[in-house]
């Protein structure tokens, strides 16, 4: 596994587990279906970039461009856009 893997795999995770606790906030029955397409998502993010373009700036970027953990509960539960 190359460095640029593991950096990614790291972003990567850190992202899922916000979501994942946002997402746990309103206990929506189809949380690991968002996880799973979140996920996903960014994997295919990561594979698009050329190996010398996955860089952290870069790989941060991917995950920067993401909506914020928060709006996946927020689509499941519009009062928490109020809170």
């Amino acid at each position: 596994m190359t460095s640029e893997s593991k950096t990614w795999d790291i972003l990567k995770a850190n992202y899922l587990r916000h979501v994942e606790k946002a997402l746990s906030s309103v206990g929506h029955p189809c949380a690991r279906e968002v996880l799973f397409n979140v996920s996903t998502h960014l994997d295919r993010s990561f594979v698009e970039l050329p190996p010398e373009g996955r860089s952290w700036e870069n790989l941060q970027a991917i995950i920067t461009e993401m909506e914020p953990a928060s709006d996946y509960a927020e689509l499941f539960d519009p009062d928490m856009a109020t809170q």
